[in-house]
């Protein structure tokens, strides 16, 4: 599992005790590019949320109950299928289909999850059409969000890689790799994480 790429980076650019890093340094200042850029993606990425949440309540308030907008699946169901009309007509099976061929993760208890929501909204509330076309729109732009914190993600490892510091850093009990950043798990912080400095000579 890869490691909290992010963080690791970030520490790479802001710890004292990892020795001296000058304004001009290009790894220092790539890191401190990519890092903000993606500070300031993840941070444009709720309101963008919280919209398409709006949006999808005003024609499809089942389906926004149920739907959980921080995960990939129901934001990639939502760019296919936005209506209880258009989600009971094509069925379980069709879209678990669709979902798998965009690779989404339990993609038959999502498909399952988004009927039983049609089911319970028979009535087609007014505005239906092009409400559920601006959901589309939010959608996809959620996703292109993602989208571009992954590639950040990758370029933040690479540049770190090239970092002196780089595998005193990896070693780091918080920096263990695991599937969600140990940082947050472990009650681990940015600030507590001291890498001591080589004893001078």
């Amino acid at each position: 599992m890869r490691k909290d790429a992010f963080v690791i980076a970030d520490q790479a650019r802001i710890r004292r005790n990892l020795g001296v890093l000058r304004p001009g340094d290009e790894i220092a200042t790539d890191l401190r590019t990519l890092t903000t850029r993606r500070l300031d993606i993840v941070f444009d990425r709720t309101p963008q949320i919280n919209r398409l949440r709006a949006q999808l309540l005003e024609i499809f308030p089942a389906l926004e109950r149920t739907l959980d907008l921080t995960n990939k699946g129901p934001i990639t169901l939502l760019t296919g299928y936005q209506t209880p009309a258009a989600i009971r007509r094509t069925g379980v099976k069709r879209i678990e289909t669709w979902l798998k061929n965009r690779k989404v993760k339990g993609a038959a208890a999502l498909a399952r999850a988004a009927v039983e929501a049609a089911q319970a909204q028979h009535t087609a509330l007014p505005g239906e059409q092009l409400a559920a076309a601006i959901v589309v729109r939010l959608a996809k732009g959620v996703m292109a969000l993602e989208e571009e914190i992954a590639e950040l993600d990758v370029l933040i490892e690479a540049k770190f890689r090239e970092h002196p510091h780089a595998e005193v850093i990896r070693s780091l009990p918080c920096m263990a790799p695991s599937p969600t950043p140990r940082v947050r798990r472990s009650g681990c912080s940015a600030t507590s994480m001291a890498v001591p400095k080589p004893p001078s000579r």
